[in-house]
């Protein structure tokens, strides 16, 4: 039996091949099967940038909210860990 997480990554995955666009619901799954995996890496590294609990939060969800924002833009099958990464430095640079 497949995973709510695998399921979600196929059909990310499937969908983005495919038209229409996959609907909110659909890419809010895909999303999350694959960016909460990795809060703690950014939380650790936004700590590390701010050195301050408050602003790495602020940061972290900032970042989150941009990669969840701009999603489509993702390519399947590159890192994704590292397009949050490269999200997390624009972001605390912008600001």
């Amino acid at each position: 039996m497949m995973s709510h997480r695998e399921y979600a990554v196929k059909s990310f995955f499937f969908i983005r091949g495919a038209e229409p666009a996959m609907s909110h619901n659909e890419k809010l799954k895909a999303f999350e099967a694959l960016a909460f995996e990795h809060t703690d890496a950014i939380y650790r590294a936004a700590w590390h940038m701010t050195r301050n609990r408050l602003d790495a939060e602020d940061l972290m969800q900032e970042v989150y909210l941009r990669a969840f924002r701009f999603f489509d833009y993702f390519q399947p099958g590159t890192n994704f860990k590292a397009w949050l990464f490269t999200i997390l430095r624009n972001t605390f640079i912008n600001h």
